[in-house]
């Protein structure tokens, strides 16, 4: 698993604590707000490249269906 960036780890906390208190998982809408961004694009890219880094497991085609992999940025439920 190669290192997240200091973005990335944000994103990733931010994907976990959402599940924990909604019990799935943000859109790319409510990623772009919580990172800031003015694009959807923003956390689509970002979710491409923890995918291929080994963070995540996303689903094709399939909305908000992310599965977190566990790593070394995990934060306490």
């Amino acid at each position: 698993m190669t290192p997240a960036t200091d973005r990335q780890k944000e994103l990733l906390t931010f994907l976990r604590s959402f599940h924990v208190k909604h019990g799935h998982m943000p859109s790319l809408r409510e990623m772009a707000a919580h990172l800031g961004a003015t694009s959807k694009t923003t956390p689509w890219h970002m979710l491409k490249q923890l995918e291929k880094r080994g963070h995540i497991k996303r689903e094709p085609r399939m909305r908000q269906a992310i599965a977190l992999i566990d790593g070394p940025w995990d934060m306490a439920d």
